[in-house]
């Protein structure tokens, strides 16, 4: 079930356990049977949205995908400041249960949407728990899993220039 339903069927008592996201993390741990075992903010950059691309990309259009993320951050630093008419506009890319701005504006209020400060704090290599722990966490897990097998240094796998 997607993670929208998970949380619905938790709340409803119809699952002992779901992986969700607002605002059913809130709505869980609201409800008589609920406790909330891990979210984002008791673990900084585990569950992140993040951009990708080859490195030929990288090598080949490295300036525009500078230019994309300045135009994130800008974007980032608007949407703090226009709050309702950011909801307004982002509904309508996810829709779906979130296609009233009200409720895309209680679901967003446990997103962190990174800006340039986070950023550049996530994408420092010296940072323990930032992109670096997170990418080799996942490589690990992937391997072990044996989704995968990748030999490859997980810091050469981040661009953080793009960021700075």
């Amino acid at each position: 079930m997607t993670a929208g339903d998970a949380g619905a069927a938790f709340v409803a008592g119809r699952v002992d356990a779901a992986v969700t996201w607002e605002p059913w993390l809130t709505r869980g741990k609201e409800s008589e049977q609920g406790t909330l075992l891990v979210d984002s903010s008791s673990t900084p950059g585990l569950i992140t949205d993040i951009a990708v691309t080859t490195k030929k990309m990288l090598g080949e259009r490295k300036g525009a995908l500078q230019a994309f993320y300045r135009a994130w951050a800008k974007s980032v630093d608007w949407q703090k400041e226009h709050e309702k008419e950011a909801d307004e506009i982002m509904v309508k890319g996810v829709g779906g249960w979130l296609k009233d701005p009200a409720t895309f504006a209680e679901t967003r209020t446990d997103i962190t949407f990174y800006d340039i400060e986070i950023n550049n704090k996530l994408m420092d290599p010296a940072n323990e728990g930032g992109i670096l722990t997170t990418v080799t966490d996942a490589k690990t897990l992937g391997e072990e899993a044996g989704l995968f097998k990748l030999d490859a240094d997980p810091k050469s796998m981040i661009a953080t220039d793009i960021v700075e």
